[in-house]
């Protein structure tokens, strides 16, 4: 309460599982007396639902089993399959088609309801895990497009220090190294700032509405973001967009509703907004 007071905004909570579950129930109590608006997100590398139910008593949680999917699509080519994690029994990062990613991408999102979605912490790495660029191969092109996808999700987007840097530092203590503020900005800094200002400007972005479309290759990955309906922009509502990804090196021919049937060069995205005269944003990975 006391921290709240003086005007923090949310508490990220560390291996709350080992802390017995009555104890947060009276935490969410008084986070939210003393404010309604605090994010209380824990960090759970699994399920989560005892902690997000009917009486959820976090607002989300750091959302690692969308982790391991999102680089096993993007880095199927280079990712590293030994990496282990003491956390987990098996090594999570494992390559894979469209088909077992939107599976298992689905079967997470489908877990909660629109609330916490979008309330989630969605990362690549962290302090505890192998950096996303050393568990990709030093595949940067991978990892711009993974960091797109994350800021296409619903929920908050969580960038690792040292990522605008291209570290690619492996298992704990590697992925905890020092940041040189010499080398700051960092050449993957404008590639973030572009996704940062992606998502301020579309409240598409910022809504809890995902839909994986069908697509004619196992490389281009197809999706549609918001509900289409009039709404309040804050809200991330009243917009669509459709939005093609291409992991492969090789164009691919899009399908409609892309105009003219043009082509998506390799690894890179197109952005197209589902309003009349919308205009398409490109960004290359």
């Amino acid at each position: 309460r006391h921290w709240l007071e003086v005007g923090i905004d949310g508490w990220r909570l560390d291996v709350p599982d080992e802390v017995p579950i009555d104890f947060w129930q009276a935490f969410h109590r008084t986070v939210k007396q003393a404010n309604p608006e605090a994010w209380i997100v824990g960090e759970i590398w699994g399920d989560a639902s005892p902690w997000l139910g009917q009486e959820p008593v976090f607002d989300g949680v750091m959302q690692y089993p969308l982790t391991w999917p999102i680089l096993g699509y993007f880095g199927a080519g280079s990712l590293r399959r030994n990496v282990r994690l003491p956390a987990l029994a098996e090594p999570p990062y494992q390559p894979l088609n469209q088909a077992d990613f939107v599976a298992r991408l689905t079967a997470v999102l489908d877990r909660h309801g629109v609330a916490v979605q979008r309330a989630m912490l969605n990362l690549l790495d962290g302090h505890d895990t192998a950096r996303a660029l050393h568990a990709l191969g030093g595949d940067r092109a991978a990892l711009r497009q993974a960091l797109l996808f994350l800021f296409l999700l619903p929920g908050a987007p969580c960038v690792y220090y040292g990522t605008e840097l291209a570290y690619a530092g492996g298992s704990e203590p590697g992925c905890r190294e020092a940041l040189d503020w010499a080398q700051t900005p960092g050449p993957l800094a404008p590639h973030l700032a572009t996704l940062a200002a992606l998502r301020r400007d579309w409240p598409a972005l910022r809504s809890a509405a995902l839909r994986v479309l069908p697509s004619p290759h196992d490389d281009l990955l197809l999706l549609e973001r918001g509900d289409g309906v009039s709404g309040d922009a804050a809200n991330g509502t009243g917009t669509r967009l459709w939005i093609a990804l291409n992991r492969s090196t090789s164009p691919l021919p899009l399908p409609a509703p892309a105009q003219g049937g043009r082509l998506l060069a390799g690894r890179s995205a197109l952005l197209l907004p589902l309003t009349p005269g919308g205009t398409a944003i490109e960004i290359a990975c």
